[in-house]
């Protein structure tokens, strides 16, 4: 099984592209904290494709806290006779949790379904 969920924070901004067949493509990199290290970040390469990367370009700036499910792909390619390897997080679904630029928050999956998070509820013993 090839599963990913990540909470952090996007640390950069989001690049929206295409491939040469019209494909939308995102890339960002999310931060994430090593428990008990809090000095310590992990930085992690995230790719997103079609809606999700529209949607990631459009809704989650550099800065927002995220959830996301994903899964692990690596890749390499010849940059100046140097073989490149890389891995990175495909995004398959993603929820925006802070974003200070709005109190609407809604998230997408990989079948291009938007859904707005439920309402938490808190309830006190």
């Amino acid at each position: 099984m090839n599963k990913v969920l990540l909470v952090g924070w996007i640390a950069s901004d989001i690049k929206l592209d295409k491939t040469k067949s019209n494909v939308k493509y995102a890339r960002c990199s999310i931060a994430l904290r090593k428990p008990g290290l809090n000095d310590y970040v992990d930085y992690i390469s995230l790719v997103a494709w079609d809606k999700i990367a529209e949607y990631m370009q459009k809704n989650i700036k550099k800065g927002s806290l995220v959830s996301l499910e994903g899964a692990l792909s690596t890749n390499q390619y010849k940059i100046d006779e140097k073989i490149v390897k890389q891995t990175n997080v495909v995004v398959k679904s993603i929820n925006l949790l802070i974003n200070n630029r709005s109190n609407d928050n809604p998230s997408v999956n990989d079948k291009n379904e938007f859904d707005l998070e439920q309402d938490i509820i808190l309830i006190e013993d």
